[in-house]
């Protein structure tokens, strides 16, 4: 078997766009216009607990944005609830292309909380992933998580709304990262890789909980909240990412693949007769009946 892989030369530089919101509709209402019209090179966002040390400090990065502190009392006032999101939009900058045009004005963010800057290719290449700077920040500790691709339509956003409206930043989550990022269904291709159908646009949900304090039964409580938030994710059609933390069993698995569930296992029988890899789907596609 061979793959191709395109290369293009890296780009010089990166100017990066964040936004914070107030609103979970507004954020994917400007995470879905930044990818569908192909404004922008990388589109995702970041949900935290309401405060201003969230509402000033840059994605990836413990550097603080250029915000006015009146744009932070205000919001801190104004937003509803216990949560926010960061949105962060990026530009790959070659040689001397000029920028995208970039109205900030026009986002649907909370007035005065947005910021523009630019880094070096390498710099934005080793920022620091969300989960390792918590780690660094407050120490290791198991983070039991649900990553879903949830359908980018009126059911799903009111699904994701209510699980924020019910879900406490640190009592419940642990303060956690929690990542958005958006998907045009009809682009992927990969043979077997469930998404939802309802909508041409999902987008993915992961919920990186962190348990805390560390110990079995406080893992056990978020494992099983993460089941109930995955039960109710599928009544609006939503999909498990199978890298999360997914139950190991037949059920869970012939629900996950739907019809694609009996090629799966006449591949398995076929390509690993003796069951010798069994992580994941393995085991439960290598059992007969």
């Amino acid at each position: 078997m061979r793959a191709r892989v395109e290369l293009e030369p890296a780009p010089d530089r990166v100017r990066l766009v964040q936004a914070c919101y107030g609103s979970l509709r507004a954020m994917v209402a400007d995470l879905r216009d930044f990818s569908e019209g192909e404004r922008a090179d990388l589109v995702h966002a970041f949900a935290a607990e309401k405060s201003p040390d969230a509402m000033t400090t840059r994605m990836n990065s413990t550097d603080r944005l250029r915000v006015s502190g009146e744009a932070v009392q205000r919001a801190m006032q104004q937003v509803e609830g216990e949560w926010i999101f960061n949105l962060e939009l990026v530009d790959l900058v070659r040689g001397d292309q000029p920028l995208r045009p970039l109205d900030t004005a026009a986002l649907r963010c909370e007035p005065g909380l947005v910021d523009t800057w630019e880094l070096s290719w390498r710099e934005f290449c080793y920022r620091l992933p969300p989960l390792i700077i918590e780690e660094q920040l407050r120490g290791a500790a198991p983070h039991p998580e649900i990553c879903l691709w949830v359908p980018a339509d009126e059911a799903g956003l009111s699904f994701v709304e209510r699980e924020y409206a019910r879900m406490r930043p640190r009592e419940d989550h642990g303060n956690g990262p929690n990542l958005f990022f958006p998907v045009r269904v009809d682009r992927v291709g990969a043979p077997l890789f469930q998404l939802p159908r309802a909508a041409p646009y999902a987008f993915f949900w992961g919920l990186l909980r962190r348990a805390e304090p560390d110990t079995p039964e406080r893992m056990a409580e978020q494992v099983a909240d993460n089941e109930v938030i995955y039960a109710r994710g599928l009544e609006v059609g939503a999909v498990r990412y199978l890298p999360d933390t997914p139950p190991e069993t037949d059920a869970f698995w012939a629900g996950h693949f739907g019809p694609a569930w009996e090629r799966v296992r006449a591949l398995k029988r076929r390509y690993d007769p003796s069951g010798i890899f069994t992580a994941s789907f393995g085991a439960a596609a290598s059992r007969p009946g």
